[in-house]
């Protein structure tokens, strides 16, 4: 018995079984994506307005637990970042107040994004609509990487 493999189908080719041929993507050079978030645009240290009760009563927990010499760990997701408060992470993390980050893997491809290119979080409305999100390469990366 002959089993499918990338290329055939029970020995037809992949287009003519109906299946995703991924011969045919075209990937382009991150540089030319439209990004929603850039490094200029990323807060500033500083909150105006009132500070909501929940957030008040959270500080008042990590600031204890610090005083007591616990850890404070957060785990968070890509929308984090997306939000741009890197800044207030990094402050966080300079004066101890958190004492580790856990992210998950969005959140390590905007930050690379951002050291890399300057700018990150793909449009996603956008690119879905033209069937190209998620189809971006590297500087330097091999087209078949």
């Amino acid at each position: 018995m002959v089993r499918p493999t990338a290329t055939r189908a029970k020995g037809r080719d992949v287009a003519e079984a109906g299946l995703f041929d991924r011969r045919r993507l075209r990937l382009k050079p991150l540089a030319e994506r439209t990004h929603d978030l850039s490094l200029p645009e990323l807060r500033e240290l500083g909150w105006s307005g009132e500070v909501p009760d929940a957030l008040q009563a959270t500080a008042a927990l990590i600031l204890a637990a610090r005083r007591e010499g616990r850890p404070v760990i957060l785990m968070m997701g890509a929308h984090v970042l997306r939000a741009g408060v890197q800044r207030h992470l990094i402050d966080l993390l300079e004066r101890g107040l958190l004492t580790l980050v856990a992210m998950n893997g969005a959140c390590v491809i905007h930050d690379y994004e951002l050291a890399l290119a300057g700018a990150t979080t793909e449009s996603v409305a956008r690119y879905i609509a033209t069937g190209e999100f998620g189809l971006w390469r590297r500087p330097g990366a091999s087209t078949t990487s």
